[in-house]
């Protein structure tokens, strides 16, 4: 952590010396920012609209379904953190398989608690549905706008020239 920002990496690191694993851990947290926020925000957007045509059942859903989004798409962040100082193809299948996973476990539960009686099952079904397309854009925003090198030169590479066209 940068004691001075209070950040877990600084803001900008020299190219020559970012490792795989500051990359990764950069990214993720480049990622979480706008996902976590613009999830939040549709998640009470779904409430207020579940609550109108199905009342207390309808928010209760809309808020199980935005709630459980949030947990298994952060789950998703903390693969990636968790796995930053793996090989680059270790960190890449880790988060594939998140990503994979987590539409399956929302499957599930879906399927399973498709009957109750606890909340309205449309809302809850359109609020993950809505939650997970907002998560997965704002992961995409964080990605295009961290500026996050995705393939880090190899320190030698940079010293020799390597890749500029200068061969």
């Amino acid at each position: 952590m940068n004691s001075s920002t209070g950040r877990l990496l600084p803001e900008t690191i020299d190219p020559g010396t970012e490792t795989t694993e500051t990359t990764v851990l950069r990214l993720a947290t480049a990622m979480l920012r706008p996902a976590l926020w613009s999830t939040l925000v549709v998640g009470l957007v779904a409430v207020l609209i579940a609550a109108v045509p199905a009342g207390l059942a309808g928010a209760v859903g809309a808020v199980s379904g935005a709630l459980l989004v949030i947990a298994c798409c952060w789950f998703n962040i903390a693969v990636m953190r968790w796995t930053a100082r793996a090989q680059p193809g270790t960190v890449m299948a880790a988060a594939i398989g998140g990503y994979c996973g987590k539409f399956v476990v929302l499957l599930t539960l879906l399927l399973v608690v498709r009957e109750t009686a606890w909340f309205d099952i449309h809302a809850f079904a359109l609020s993950i549905l809505a939650a997970a397309a907002v998560w997965t854009g704002g992961e995409l925003v964080g990605f295009l706008r961290g500026r996050v090198a995705t393939v880090t030169p190899v320190p030698s590479d940079i010293a020799a020239g390597a890749g500029s066209g200068a061969e």
